[in-house]
């Protein structure tokens, strides 16, 4: 008889038990079960083997040009599929901000309605295409921005000070050039 506590358990039991009963990381764990952290994030949030989106993407119809999405359990035309996802474009995002930024897909939405679809700095329609804006440390939510005006905030490193120094030397270049 073996002491190991997690002889004889499936990847989803050890996963689960050592995040629950070890309290381990899923850094810790990845290492431990010689997996990738993605792997481990999936399995801890989703509880599917590794192999079940390999099984899943294999038994899509190409012959009707469908592929199930085992997230919400449709059957969908293969356009509204990544290439090798099994989880629909729609699933895929609500599940990407869930992951990465802990908001339900109703938190989301209420948030688009709340600004009314407008990206919080410019105003512009965000045509169902929002980015989440956070603060990198804490994953803290600030709002909804289009994709240029995050990339943007990205690009000057979400720092105030940057932001003032690019608009003070547009105002001096403005003002060099007016007639």
């Amino acid at each position: 008889m073996s002491d190991d506590p997690m002889a004889g358990m499936t990847i989803n039991e050890r996963v689960k038990y050592r995040y629950q009963v070890l309290g381990q990381t899923e850094n810790q764990i990845a290492q431990a079960e010689n997996r990738s952290l993605q792997t481990i994030c999936n399995i801890r949030m989703n509880g599917y083997p590794p192999n079940k989106t390999r099984q899943i993407y294999n038994k899509r119809d190409e012959s009707k040009g469908t592929r199930l999405c085992i997230r919400c359990n449709a059957t969908k035309p293969i356009k509204e599929f990544y290439r090798t996802d099994s989880y629909c474009k729609l699933c895929r995002a609500d599940y990407n901000i869930q992951y990465n930024y802990d908001l339900t897909p109703e938190q989301h939405q209420q948030m688009v309605i709340d600004q009314d679809n407008k990206c919080l700095i410019c105003e512009y329609d965000m045509e169902d295409k929002s980015c989440v804006d956070h603060i990198h440390d804490t994953k803290y939510v600030r709002g909804l921005l289009c994709y240029a005006c995050n990339t943007a905030l990205g690009k000057f490193r979400d720092s105030p000070r940057l932001l003032l120094r690019a608009i003070r030397y547009l105002q001096w270049n403005e003002a060099r050039h007016m007639p």
